[in-house]
């Protein structure tokens, strides 16, 4: 299962589960990951082709636009944040739907699973959590230490990270080292599959079985586009359906 289907679940609220609007902020996060990496290319294109004008009196100088350098840097550090910021918002949702089962943390998540302490199929879920281990270390050095940095090597674009955290913080990156872009896309990748596995493992360990599924609810009508029919006066058409027949009329079957 999918974060989509996850979405689709959680449209089904009740005084209970009024910690499903929860998924909006989850949503954002991943729509901005996914925005960020579709720009990447554009990003490490326009970097690479930047404006460098010589010297005019001395041709081992040059005046470089330093504005597409600047972007690149901006979005890997909004990355790691917006990457960061999804895996707690996953987690604290995990935390809600299993009434407190789960970590609200996401290092927490990973440090029980690392440690067999949770379910083994959400270990298996989850899979390899580095991709988590070298953001959150990313994160916490260009918030709390210093700035991402975008240097040179082989004529591509790489991060240069500074460590200047505590040794005993330093982990994936214990000194100064330099980071690929393509490492960072990858990562990015991996976590938001990662996450949408949980998202996956919630519905189907927590959300579908506490579902009353022969509950009749009101549900807005669609058009063939999928939108909300509109009555001349504004208002939602609505008809009545049980939460079953809901979720199949929007290609989730849930078996009896």
């Amino acid at each position: 299962m999918s974060f989509d289907v996850l979405r689709l679940v959680t449209t089904v609220v009740n005084k209970e589960t009024l910690f499903f609007e929860r998924i909006d902020d989850w949503e954002s996060k991943r729509h901005a990951l996914l925005v960020q990496v579709h720009d990447y290319p554009s990003l490490i294109e326009a970097y690479k082709t930047r404006t460098v004008e010589p010297h005019p009196e001395d041709s081992r100088l040059s005046f470089t636009d330093e504005v597409p350098r600047i972007r690149l840097a901006n979005a890997c550090e909004a990355t790691t944040n917006t990457l960061y910021g999804m895996a707690e918002l996953a987690a604290q949702f995990g935390n809600l739907a299993s009434k407190g089962l789960l970590p609200s943390s996401f290092n927490d998540l990973r440090k029980k699973v690392r440690a067999g302490k949770l379910d083994p199929a959400l270990a298996t879920t989850l899979d390899d959590l580095q991709w988590y281990e070298k953001v959150r270390e990313l994160r916490t050095e260009w918030a709390h230490y210093s700035s991402s940095f975008v240097a040179e090597e082989h004529d591509e674009p790489v991060l240069i990270v500074r460590a200047y955290r505590r040794s005993s913080d330093r982990v994936q990156f214990a000194r100064q080292i330099t980071c690929t872009l393509p490492e960072l896309i990858t990562w990015t990748n991996n976590a938001i599959s990662t996450v949408d596995n949980y998202a996956g493992y919630l519905v189907t360990r927590y959300l579908i079985p506490r579902m009353p599924m022969e509950q009749v609810i009101p549900v807005a009508k669609r058009d063939q586009f999928g939108m909300p029919i509109l009555k001349g006066t504004m208002q939602v058409e609505v008809e009545e359906m049980t939460i079953r027949e809901y979720f199949a009329s929007r290609g989730l079957k849930i078996e009896k």
